[in-house]
């Protein structure tokens, strides 16, 4: 991971921060290495969220729509058990990409490559 950016799990992130505010805590992060303190969604730049049964739906909509509202410009929601990956990355507003399996080789946000198959519950 180049040094301006940082890999983080079990951090809350503000989403909205009107009242009510919107805040997640996904499953891995990725955030600018300057960032401090309560994390928003400006210091985000990659979310990623692991498939279970109960939050399929969660995940693929909810907040999909949450981070792709609060513009955050990358997503990856993991399946597991299917060893794929939805690599969503944020355009005019809304996330665009597709499904890879196996593998995913990216060079944004940052050159990152995971094998797919090595991940486990």
């Amino acid at each position: 991971m180049p040094a301006e950016y940082r890999v983080a799990t079990e951090i809350d992130v503000i989403l909205d921060a009107t009242a009510p505010p919107t805040v997640r805590q996904p499953d891995v992060l990725v955030r600018h290495s300057g960032s401090t303190g309560t994390l928003t969604a400006a210091d985000v730049v990659l979310v990623i969220e692991i498939l279970s049964p109960s939050s399929h739906r969660v995940d693929r909509v909810t907040k999909r729509d949450e981070y792709a509202r609060a513009g955050i410009p990358h997503y990856w929601i993991v399946d597991v058990d299917e060893q794929s990956a939805e690599v969503l990355a944020l355009v005019d507003g809304r996330f665009k990409g597709s499904t890879v399996t196996g593998r995913i080789a990216v060079d944004v946000p940052a050159a990152l490559d995971v094998d797919l198959t090595a991940l486990t519950y």
